[in-house]
């Protein structure tokens, strides 16, 4: 630009002329009525957009939990995964309240229910029982998700003889529920069950917690202690029965297992095994009836013959 005072080139404003050390004025560009307008219009655009993404958002309801039953098990089975991936207790937690899966006491729901159909057609319930508590066979932490089935599945004797012997893992109903009821479970959720550990008395008679070890499970028997919670006594018999895990979070409430006994019950006065066997016989194995009280301190045992209910549980 030219310098307003000497007229000198090549000037620029802001700055003083390098011919007669004046000072050039900064010139600022004018604003025309036409730009004023675009830029109304333009702030008018923005709050219209802003108003409508904040209202459209007000009223989005896809983020809000969903049924527990309308779950598909791949569903359920990415959740457990993630429960698992947080790497604990706490963190399973945390995942579980994201879908809605905890009370407004920070406890899991008691009433996550998924209903699914046995191959003869029989419709079937599974209760989340508990997160993050059954050790993953390939070790690669602790399955997400652990539910129970609470419709028997099947009936069966424990051994075709009154033994319990071995305990769990030479049992033949162990045998039966890796083969036959495995098979009875819908594809779709077979595809996702993982493989846990489980601890059991597999010796049969004995006061040694030592008799207690480890086998690998896709589905299974509930054990006195995660039933019933832990055994009181320093008998050698409390301590076998206490080391056969933890009781799962669902049956902590005594008047809330009650509830659930009697809907497995059903009709029907009936009993179901579990697979502890009882560490101060040589021919009996532990099971559950409708009618059990939970102040009581024993559950009834019986010869491993006998034909029961069979009540079973799984993990994703």
């Amino acid at each position: 630009m030219r310098c307003p005072h000497c007229g000198a080139r090549h000037q620029e404003d802001g700055f003083k002329c390098t011919e007669c050390n004046q000072m050039i004025d900064r010139v600022m560009p004018k604003t025309t009525w036409k730009q004023i307008l675009a830029g109304a219009i333009f702030l008018i655009v923005l709050g219209i957009a802003g108003f409508a993404f904040i209202y459209s958002n007000s009223n989005d309801t896809s983020d809000e939990p969903q049924e527990f039953n309308d779950y598909s098990w791949e569903e359920l089975a990415t959740i457990a995964s993630d429960m698992t991936l947080a790497g604990n207790v706490d963190g399973a937690m945390r995942e579980a309240k994201k879908h809605g899966f905890v009370d407004d006491d920070g406890a899991l729901r008691d009433d996550l229910v998924k209903e699914f159909q046995l191959a003869d057609g029989m419709t079937a319930q599974a209760q989340l029982a508990g997160v993050y508590h059954d050790p993953r066979s390939n070790n690669s932490g602790n399955a997400g998700m652990s539910f129970i089935v609470t419709v028997p599945v099947s009936k069966g004797d424990m051994n075709g003889s009154a033994t319990n012997v071995g305990g769990w893992e030479a049992s033949e109903l162990r045998t039966k529920l890796d083969g036959e009821v495995f098979d009875s479970l819908p594809a779709d959720l077979q595809n996702y069950i993982v493989g846990v550990k489980k601890s059991t008395n597999n010796t049969g008679q004995t006061e040694s917690a030592d008799a207690v070890t480890v086998t690998n499970e896709k589905v299974w028997a509930l054990s006195f202690v995660e039933l019933m919670g832990v055994s009181e006594g320093d008998q050698g018999y409390a301590k076998v029965l206490n080391a056969e895990g933890s009781q799962y979070s669902l049956f902590a409430d005594p008047g809330f297992k009650n509830d659930l006994l009697k809907k497995i019950a059903g009709e029907q006065s009936l009993n179901w095994w579990l697979r502890t066997p009882n560490p101060e016989t040589a021919t009996q194995f532990y099971t559950q009836g409708s009618g059990y009280d939970t102040e009581q301190s024993n559950l009834l045992s019986m010869d491993a013959n006998n034909a029961l209910s069979i009540v079973i549980g799984f993990c994703l």
